[in-house]
């Protein structure tokens, strides 16, 4: 059981990496109160953490010569997460194109980490049959929340946001089951334990 919630814990993190688009069925709600913004940079909002995205991968390989794979990957959920509530609290245009840059780099965080963790923890067929279910994973990410976000919009366009907070979930998966180890050495051990 602990092996199977394991491999669930480094799937789920695969399940918010796509998830930026899923607010823009708020787009109309944004358009009405951004009315003194051109519509394009009101779009702007929805697909901007593209860009914090890109960035991070840039700046990956230097940040891992300070920061363990798991930090990056509880900080880049935490920043995915504590992002959700910005626009809850604070409108202004600014403020919300910041937040949604800042959400882009908690994501590119998580972005290469996603697949390496698998291609790291598993061998085999295991690791083959994970990278497909992480590609499914996203895709299934992205509907469910895009789901949440339509049914959060009916309390307003800032509302929707909070369909982000969902990373604390993945959060807390990744927390609880993912030990600290990594590599074929961790999984023989276990099974020699088991044995």
């Amino acid at each position: 059981m602990k092996k199977i919630m394991e491999k669930i814990s480094i799937l789920s993190l695969s399940l918010v990496l796509t998830t930026s688009f899923s607010i823009s069925s708020a787009l109309p709600a944004m358009f009405d109160f951004y009315k003194g913004y051109p519509a394009d940079k009101v779009e702007l909002l929805v697909s901007l953490p593209s860009v914090g995205i890109m960035v991070m991968l840039v700046l990956n390989s230097f940040l891992e010569r300070f920061l363990s794979e798991r930090t990056m990957i509880v900080t880049g959920l935490l920043v995915m997460s504590l992002c959700a509530f910005v626009p809850l609290f604070n409108q202004s245009y600014s403020v919300v194109f910041l937040s949604r840059l800042i959400f882009g780099l908690g994501t590119g965080m998580i972005n290469a980490k996603a697949i390496s963790i698998i291609s790291e923890r598993y061998h085999g067929k295991e690791r083959v049959q994970l990278l497909g279910y992480r590609g499914s994973a996203e895709v299934v990410g992205t509907a469910l929340l895009t789901l949440i976000v339509g049914q959060l919009l009916r309390f307003g366009w800032t509302v929707t946001f909070l369909a982000y907070s969902f990373c604390f979930l993945v959060l807390g998966l990744f927390l609880f089951f993912v030990p600290y180890e990594k590599g074929e050495d961790y999984h023989n051990e276990q099974g020699k334990k088991e044995k």
